[in-house]
Parts: structure tokens; sequence; C-alpha cells
């Protein structure tokens, strides 16, 4: 040993604590013992107090966490995801909020070019993020005889189909102009 290795060698003598999740440290013998902390019945080099907790400490988890692990407390309510109903189900249960989502601007106008082309985006607003779809217009089972699409003014009852989570069902809603929202339900095909 060279002489600045003397003078680099730790003296100090530590004792082990251990606090009350059972978690084991050293500590300089001079210092006060931490809050939170008490003596472990070991006092020495710092190699003989860590070999002594190498021996002692042997379960690495907080007492708390041990304790948990024994004793788990079960799920107040465990969520079996083929119990749930899916979107499909919940929509076709009553009647929604829905509303026509013409972009980029909602007018009149824009909901004629949607009726020519047979195709209408709508979103059910009540969903989670609300859902929007595109249905295909059946125009015959379409009723637009109570709207006045040159003043922008009336209910209109269209209908549907289209796919949601790979299901086939139809689309029924009755939107008021000029709001373009109103209510709808889906019905399975």
């Amino acid at each position: 040993m060279t002489w600045k290795d003397r003078e680099t060698e730790d003296t100090t003598t530590y004792k082990v604590i251990v606090n009350g999740e059972e978690q084991y440290a050293i500590w300089p013998e001079f210092k006060e013992i931490p809050t939170g902390w008490n003596y472990g019945n070991k006092t020495g080099a710092k190699a003989d107090c860590l070999a002594y907790i190498k021996e002692v400490w042997v379960d690495m988890r907080p007492l708390s966490v041990r304790q948990q692990m024994a004793h788990p407390v079960p799920p107040t309510a465990e969520i079996n995801e083929a119990e749930q109903p899916t979107l499909v189900d919940r929509l076709c249960e009553g009647m929604h909020t829905v509303q026509i989502t013409l972009r980029p601007e909602m007018t009149v106008q824009r909901f004629k070019e949607s009726l020519n082309r047979n195709h209408l985006p709508v979103k059910f607003t009540e969903t989670n993020g609300g859902s929007e779809f595109g249905i295909k217009l059946d125009k015959a089972a379409c009723d637009l005889s109570n709207v006045d699409l040159d003043n922008g003014w009336g209910t209109a009852h269209l209908e549907g189909q289209m796919s949601v989570d790979f299901v086939r069902v139809k689309c029924v809603i009755d939107i008021d102009l000029p709001s373009f929202e109103g209510s709808g339900r889906l019905v399975r095909v």
C-alpha cells in the first residue's frame, strides 16, 4: 500500500441503520442517525457493515410492498370486456344526440351537396370523444317533406347504411335545420 492509498483509505467506523420499510444503509458512527431510521445492530468497517447488510437484507422490496403482495386486496370491480356493451350495442339502444358535421362550413348549401352525393357525415356527440360516421343515404327511406332547403328550416328524416366496428348497421336520424342537430340511433341490419 502506498502513502497516497493510506491518505484516501476510509478509516471511518460505520453503523448499519434500517428504516420502517426494512431498507438498510450504512451511516458514519459519529453522526446522529437520521429521522425515520434506527440502529441495525452492526458497527464496524465499511466492508464489514456492507457484508452484514448483504447477509440480512435478502428481499430488496420495501416492507409495505411485501405485505401487499402477501395479502393482495381484491379489485372492487373486475371489468370483463366481453361483458361490456360495444359501441354498436350502445348506439342501438334508445335515441342519441347527433349532428351533421359538414366541412369546411356548416351551411344549407353544403347539406344539399351531401344529400345529392347520397353521403352524409353524422356525429354521435355523447360517445367518448364523439363518434363520427359517414352514412350512405337510402333516398327511398329519407323524408324531406318537412324541410325547406331554400330557406334552411324544418326537420329532415334521414336513413342510411354504414359499418361500425365491422358490423353492418342502419343509421336513423332526425335533423333540424339550420342547427344541423337532432337525434338518432343505429339499427342492426
